[in-house]
């Protein structure tokens, strides 16, 4: 009976252990894959658009471009300066005609390089806008994988130091033969006490019986 109490109780606090696993730790195992699936997905629509628009980051092509728009002002208006001196020195000079020229194709470079940034339907503004929010719906996506993550490791940390467990200390035995009472002896011991007593009473009586014929 007594093993049967400890299996018993065995299987109570396995029961009761399993479903503490199957009940925060398959929570927080869900989230992660959850949180798993959607940076997955985040992730194949940020490829997916970089492969459709040649464009590994619009956001550092968009620097570039501007760099290049700056540089290419510098180079206007330096040769606008020398235009304006070598009109000042020598208005009549054959070289104006061809600062006009150079003037004009930077300027015309500079105007296609603003159009690629924004203003037109292939231009990096929209581009970079869309970029910008799948790389922001990636980078929510991580942020809430680790959340997810580090929300498992805390819930098994948790169901392992509220582990229940249940120790036998000592196996149940058999009870070993009993020393007390001892019943034939203590009839015994009676019965020849009620001998004695007997006994005594009797010589009692007869003793008195003699004294009162004397």
């Amino acid at each position: 009976m007594a093993d049967a109490l400890l299996d018993g109780g065995e299987r109570l606090v396995n029961q009761l252990n399993t479903r503490a696993d199957e009940g925060a730790v398959r929570d927080a195992r869900r989230d992660v894959a959850d949180a798993e699936a959607r940076l997955t997905a985040a992730q194949v629509r940020l490829t997916t658009f970089r492969n459709r628009e040649g464009l590994l980051d619009p956001a550092k092509a968009a620097v570039e471009n501007m760099e290049l728009i700056g540089n290419l002002r510098g180079t206007v208006a330096n040769l606008r300066a020398e235009r304006s001196q070598l009109s000042s020195e020598a208005p009549q000079s054959p070289q104006l005609a061809a600062l006009d020229s150079r003037i004009a194709a930077f300027e015309r470079q500079i105007a296609a390089e603003q159009a690629k940034m924004a203003g037109a339907a292939d231009s990096l503004a929209p581009k970079l806008e869309t970029y910008e929010a799948l790389a922001l719906d990636r980078e929510y996506a991580d942020k809430a994988l680790g959340s997810a993550r580090a929300m498992l490791d805390r819930s098994e940390s948790e169901a392992r130091s509220q582990r229940l467990y249940l120790e036998r200390v000592v196996r149940p035995n058999l009870p070993t033969d009993s020393s007390q009472p001892k019943r034939l002896l203590a009839i015994l011991t009676v019965f020849a006490s009620l001998l004695i007593l007997y006994g005594t009473a009797f010589l009692v009586v007869a003793g008195l019986k003699e004294h009162n014929q004397g």
